[in-house]
């Protein structure tokens, strides 16, 4: 079972049960924590309130424009070069930080995080939408942008969390057209490393028209010729329909869309569904699978001396299959399962 899938249904069970029942459950999961994860197990639990800064008294937007407007007034040096005591320093690979740009920019996504998790959907996308476009103009060389402090290691989190969490807010505050085109750009800025279930599982809402959210999004990503990336158009599809959704995508799809034939497959080996992964490599022999064997130049390699004995997975119960089908099986199964 792969994580996007797991996370997505652990939403969706704890959605449907009430306080107590979760009380319950937490006590199970807790006799099943092995030695080595008891402690982090209890740092979560202990997780309760807000953290020190956020309080009534804070203003999270206050604060991130304090520092947009430092940063537009030359505040901050950051670049390739750096004066000091009169001297001066260059390092092509070497990114300078003196006045601790870079640690405020932490801080505050941190921040913006944290109002995530409480629920203050409104002011965390205001601030990540401020915070991510923060850029600092260097005379020799590109503007130095969020995106090159985290590349450089100057921020000490996981770049793709906080556009995870920027995503999530930016799915909960807006709607319609306007929330496809920003989750389409948040995508882009992260380099289509996101993915829709998990994006949506980060917080405790649903997200809001979520039915109707799933299919627009789809929807959307079709418009669009997303070459390299059809993987988030493969996650879209499973986030609103599950392997069945994808299954019956493929057959209707497959054809322009090729990956998701092998994506399929993946999905059904990676929860044991192989009767499922043979018969839809059978069925959808007649809709595109032979113009799918074009994405996969090691097709022609499969030696026909292999049975579907070295699978070790399937039983002779089967019906007979075609030898070209088997020499797909084997194939998707070989690749899939290194």
């Amino acid at each position: 079972m792969n994580r996007s899938y797991y996370i997505s249904e652990v939403q969706r069970l704890v959605n449907e049960k009430t306080t107590d029942e979760l009380k319950k459950v937490i006590m199970k999961i807790a006799r099943f924590v092995d030695r080595d994860t008891r402690e982090e197990v209890l740092g979560i639990l202990k997780q309760t309130s807000p953290p020190p800064e956020v309080t009534e008294a804070f203003d999270l937007l206050a604060e991130v424009e304090k520092l947009a407007d430092a940063v537009e007034a030359g505040e901050y040096h950051v670049g390739w070069s750096e004066y000091e005591d009169y001297d001066y320093y260059s390092d092509s690979e070497t990114l300078f930080d003196p006045n601790g740009l870079s640690e405020r920019v932490e801080d505050l996504l941190k921040l913006s995080m944290d109002y995530v998790g409480l629920k203050k959907y409104e002011e965390a996308f205001k601030a990540f939408e401020s915070l991510l476009s923060i850029s600092v103009s260097d005379e020799y060389h590109d503007d130095i942008t969020v995106s090159i402090l985290f590349s450089n290691g100057h921020i000490n989190l996981i770049e793709k969390e906080v556009y995870m969490s920027y995503a999530y807010a930016a799915l909960m505050v807006l709607n319609g057209e306007e929330r496809l085109d920003k989750l389409y750009e948040i995508f882009c800025e992260n380099g289509f490393r996101l993915d829709i279930s998990q994006i949506a599982a980060l917080g405790s809402d649903e997200i809001p028209e979520r039915n109707a959210f799933g299919k627009q999004w789809i929807d959307y990503l079709m418009g669009i010729e997303l070459n390299r990336e059809e993987h988030i158009l493969i996650e879209a599809v499973l986030f609103d329909g599950g392997a069945q959704g994808l299954h019956e995508f493929a057959l209707e799809y497959g054809v322009k869309y090729k990956t998701v034939y092998l994506a399929l497959v993946k999905r059904y080996l990676a929860e044991k569904e192989y009767r499922k992964a043979v018969s839809f490599v059978v069925i959808s022999k007649s809709n595109g699978l032979r113009q799918a064997k074009s994405i996969f130049p090691l097709y022609k390699s499969v030696s026909t001396t292999l049975t579907f004995s070295k699978i070790g997975v399937f039983d002779n119960k089967l019906p007979q299959i075609s030898p070209d089908i088997w020499l797909s099986i084997l194939f998707l199964y070989n690749i899939t399962m290194r």
